[in-house]
């Protein structure tokens, strides 16, 4: 059988192109990423891999025309219309598909009532997007009751094919075209090197961290995550530091705090923070697009009582780290 007879396989499952068509050539396939290839192997059922993104708005949309919007900001960034490739078992790594369109509804509209909201919340933290499917993100467009009358948008990612930023970028191409506004951020600063802080103020890491003190057995799924919605603290006007330096301080004493109540001895502690230097605009790169940092933190210096030191030697420490020429992961 020569190939004139027998025509190429489209790589659709069909049996190849009918009379006067080409034929289809199979999606283009692009390797995992490291940070996706971690992430799928971590992947549990038990425990979905999701980021949970909302967006409180002041009045209705227009369902059709926020449709049109999202599909063609889908369009404009590609690389977040991907599935995974289907595969065997036993394969060693593991690829996505680029497809043209998406294979499902990215909107949807839940029915609205009383629990709406909490909803879409418990369906957003428990109910990934399928990986099987592109794109891997879902938009629930929930009404809030009618003495608001705003509008809930809620933007759920697999967090093995994408991260918040990358999301947050389609969005607001979606916004921009809903609008017919420009919706481009002002330039990020530009990070120069730090190395007095890197060299002044980071602890030494020769040390062996410390490791969280187990707790009690319980027999619940998955890693015994805790969802809970908590207020900001206060940041002055003009603070040296940021939201995410309180974060990381609030993490170290909260670890350091556990560790003592289960009668660990105190121990330096290295806190892994994302650093993500990818443009703002619409040329930002999608995907999972960051790298990794260590933020060290010396036992004696976790003390509750010197909060205003331990926020500013922590925020010299992130601009340092942040400030250093690496690779994306």
């Amino acid at each position: 059988m020569t190939a004139v007879e027998h025509p190429a396989w489209d790589g659709t499952g069909g049996s190849g192109p009918g009379p006067g068509q080409s034929p289809v050539r199979p999606p283009t396939r692009v390797p995992f990423p490291v940070v996706d290839e971690v992430a799928r192997h971590c992947l549990q059922e038990e425990e979905p891999e999701t980021v949970h993104i909302e967006v409180h708005l002041p009045g209705r949309l227009d369902p059709a025309r926020l449709r049109a919007a999202v599909t063609e900001a889908l369009r404009r960034h590609p690389r977040i219309l991907v599935r995974e490739a289907p595969g065997r078992w036993y394969r060693l790594r593991y690829e996505w598909e680029l497809t043209a369109d998406p294979d499902v509804e990215v909107v949807t509209f839940p029915t609205p009532g009383p629990d709406a909201l909490r909803d879409a919340r418990t369906r957003a933290l428990t109910d990934a997007p399928p990986l099987s499917a592109s794109p891997p993100v879902r938009l629930e467009v929930v009404d809030e009751d009618d003495r608001s009358d705003g509008t809930v948008l809620f933007l759920t990612i697999n967090h093995t094919a994408l991260d918040g930023p990358a999301c947050l970028r389609i969005l607001a191409t979606a916004a921009e075209l809903y609008g017919g506004r420009d919706n481009s951020p002002a330039a990020p600063p530009v990070r120069t090197a730090d190395t007095t802080a890197l060299s002044a103020e980071m602890p030494s890491s020769w040390s062996p961290p410390a490791r969280v003190a187990p707790g009690h057995f319980e027999s619940s799924p998955g890693n015994g995550m805790l969802v809970t919605e908590l207020p900001l603290p206060l940041r002055p006007k003009g603070s040296p530091y940021t939201v995410n330096d309180q974060l990381m301080v609030t993490t170290a004493l909260m670890l350091a705090h556990w560790n003592r109540e289960h009668g660990v001895r105190p121990r330096p502690m290295r806190i892994t923070m994302p650093v993500d230097d990818r443009p703002r605009d619409a040329s930002m790169p999608i995907g999972n697009g960051t790298r990794l940092v260590e933020v060290p933190f010396a036992p004696e210096e976790l003390d509750p009582r010197d909060m205003p030191g331990l926020l500013r030697r922590t925020a010299a420490r992130t601009r340092a780290l942040r400030s250093l020429p690496r690779p994306q992961l």
